[in-house]
């Protein structure tokens, strides 16, 4: 069972997600929704802190999230960058590698990092907001 706190950074506007613990596919559900609609709401990313964790969410329910959770499918939801943390010999990583090439095709912001400040500077950069409303020009990654 997966135990973990969400949190509300205003001054770096992010949406702090701590896991750790077995996650499987309805815990995994309920954390992402959580997540992203407080970061919708606020016009804030999300960075998922997983070093603490593995994943027992088989790769098909992966492909299918980002389809089919309600919070992938509002109007905010492509505006919402997501970095997720992890360690180099975690598990789940090959899971987690999936998810992002699956999330990056559907038009999702989604990075893995090994280090939780490269995740913060990465969200800290031009945003999607910026980019799809014409304040920014540039895409860092």
């Amino acid at each position: 069972m997966a135990h973990y706190s969400i949190n509300i950074d205003d001054q770096r506007r992010l949406v702090l997600v701590d896991v750790s613990g077995k996650i499987v596919k309805t815990e995994g559900e309920k954390i992402i929704s959580e997540a992203r609609t407080l970061a919708g709401e606020r016009s804030y990313d999300v960075i998922y802190d997983m070093r603490g964790s593995y994943s027992a969410v088989q790769i098909s329910d992966w492909f299918r999230m980002p389809r089919n959770l309600a919070v992938f499918k509002s109007s905010k939801a492509r505006l919402v960058k997501a970095a997720i943390v992890v360690s180099e010999d975690d598990r789940s990583l090959e899971q987690y590698r999936f998810f992002e090439t699956v999330s990056k095709n559907l038009g999702f912001a989604f990075s893995i990092f090994f280090s939780f400040d490269e995740a913060v500077e990465w969200l800290s950069g031009s945003t999607r907001r910026e980019i799809l409303d014409g304040s920014s020009d540039t895409v860092n990654r």
